[in-house]
C-alpha cells in the first residue's frame, strides 16, 4: 500500500515537472517572439474581434494601428511543420503556413479568443498571430505548440 502511494507520488511529481517545463518553454517562446522584429510591409493581415475591445466600432471591425499592436498585444509565431515541431527550427521556421492551416487557426481564434486577434502573413518569413489578451496567446501556444521547447 505504501509502495503504491510512493510510486503514484513520484509519477505525479514527474508529470508536474514536465508540464511546468513545457509551460515555461511556451512563455519563453512568447517572450522571444515579442522581441523579434518582422516586416509588415506588403503583409496580408486578417483577424477578428476588433470592434469594441480595440476601441473601434463594430461597423469598421478594423485592427488598431501596427505600432499599438506591437506595443500592447502578444505575438505567437505560427507553427509551420505541425504541432510537434519547434517553431524556430532553422529551415522549418522559414516555411510558409498552408491556407488550410491558416483557416484552422482563424477558426480556433474565432471560437476561443476573448479579445482581438490578428494573423500577419509577411512577404517572407513565418506567419505571426497577435493577441490582445495574453491569456488567448498562451491558450493558442498550448494548443498549437504543445511540445515546443521540450
Amino acid at each position: 500500500m505504501i509502495k503504491t502511494i510512493i510510486v503514484l507520488a513520484v509519477i505525479t511529481l514527474v508529470a508536474g515537472a514536465v508540464i511546468l517545463r513545457a509551460m515555461r518553454a511556451m512563455r519563453t517562446q512568447i517572450e522571444s517572439d515579442a522581441e523579434e522584429v518582422d516586416d509588415w510591409t506588403g503583409a496580408k493581415r486578417f483577424g477578428g474581434k476588433f470592434g469594441d475591445d480595440a476601441g473601434g466600432t463594430s461597423e469598421t471591425n478594423r485592427p488598431p494601428p501596427e505600432d499599438e499592436i506591437r506595443r500592447t498585444w502578444t505575438p505567437v509565431r505560427a507553427p509551420t511543420t505541425g504541432a510537434l515541431s519547434k517553431p524556430a527550427d532553422g529551415a522549418a521556421g522559414a516555411a510558409t503556413v498552408s491556407e488550410a492551416q491558416l483557416r484552422k487557426y482563424a477558426d480556433w481564434c474565432n471560437r476561443r479568443c476573448t479579445a482581438g486577434w490578428l494573423i500577419v502573413l509577411p512577404v517572407s518569413g513565418p506567419a505571426t498571430l497577435w493577441f490582445r489578451n495574453r491569456a488567448d496567446a498562451e491558450a493558442f501556444a498550448r494548443t498549437w505548440h504543445p511540445l515546443a521547447g521540450t
